[in-house]
C-alpha cells in the first residue's frame, strides 16, 4: 500500500503472502472451496527509512460457497475468513501517525 497523497510515493504497508493452498469443488454453478495461506506485514517508518514488522507469522483459512438462488436465479457467494491463532500486531507510533495523516488527507 503506497501513500502518494503528498506527491512522493512512500510505502505505507507491505503484505507478503506465502504458502497458499486452495481447493475448489463442484460444478461451475455451485462452487465450494477452501484456501489457506500464511502472511507477514510490515509498515514503513519514515523517520528511520526502514520497514518495521507489523504482523509476523499470521495465517488464515478462507472458505467460500456459491449457489444459485432458485427463486431469483441470482448467484450468491458466502465467504468466511477464520484463524485458529491469535493475531499479534506490533503497531508503532510512526505507523499510527501515518494512518491518521492519510485518513485526514483522504477526507478532503
Amino acid at each position: 500500500l503506497v501513500d502518494d497523497s503528498l506527491g512522493a510515493s512512500v510505502p505505507l504497508l507491505t503484505l507478503s503472502i506465502a504458502e497458499v493452498f486452495a481447493r475448489v469443488d463442484g460444478p461451475t454453478t455451485n462452487l465450494n472451496g477452501k484456501a489457506t495461506c500464511a502472511f507477514d506485514a510490515t509498515s514503513f517508518n519514515r523517520a528511520c527509512l526502514a520497514h518495521e514488522p507489523l504482523v509476523t507469522g499470521g495465517s488464515f483459512v478462507a472458505l467460500f460457497e456459491t449457489a444459485t438462488d432458485a427463486a431469483t436465479g441470482l448467484k450468491k457467494t458466502k465467504l468466511r475468513i477464520q484463524s485458529d491463532e491469535t493475531l499479534e500486531a506490533v503497531v508503532s507510533t510512526s505507523f499510527v501517525t501515518d494512518l491518521v495523516r492519510l485518513g485526514a488527507r483522504l477526507k478532503h
